[in-house]
């Protein structure tokens, strides 16, 4: 059993190792150099939380907190069609949680009534809005 067991192991520790083909200068990414073209968009209907924070209800990834950037969107109101700019990352509680925006604008106006129901009553449980 030993004698099958070694050479097993030392072959799937070499399956393990590879040959990176892509040369040095290739491989390194400079991240100062990202560029607006980089980032990830969504379109999200906009609602203000109670506790001053904001919310983008994404279609089909539900509401996000917005930690950083939140002055691109103080000019909307409640149920906007917002389209915001971002790294791309949501990170998976509920409500989701969006670490920083790099830009809004306005798809279309929008109110209260536009934000599904049943997302708005899971919110009013936990506390985000009233």
């Amino acid at each position: 059993m030993k004698k099958i067991l070694l050479p097993l192991c030392f072959m799937l520790f070499l399956c393990g190792c590879s040959k990176n083909d892509v040369p040095a200068e290739e491989s390194t990414t400079d991240t100062a150099a990202v560029t607006e073209s980089e980032y990830a968009s969504a379109e999200g209907r906009f609602l203000r939380c109670k506790n001053g924070s904001v919310m983008i209800i994404i279609e089909g990834t539900g509401p996000c907190t917005i930690s950083e950037g939140t002055e691109f969107l103080e000019d909307f109101t409640e149920g906007d069609l917002v389209k915001i700019e971002f790294d791309g990352e949501i990170l998976e509680t509920y409500p989701g949680q969006i670490t920083a925006i790099y830009g809004a604008e306005l798809v279309e106006e929008g109110n209260l009534s536009d934000i599904d129901e049943e997302t708005l009553s899971s919110l009013r449980e936990m506390d985000w809005i009233e």
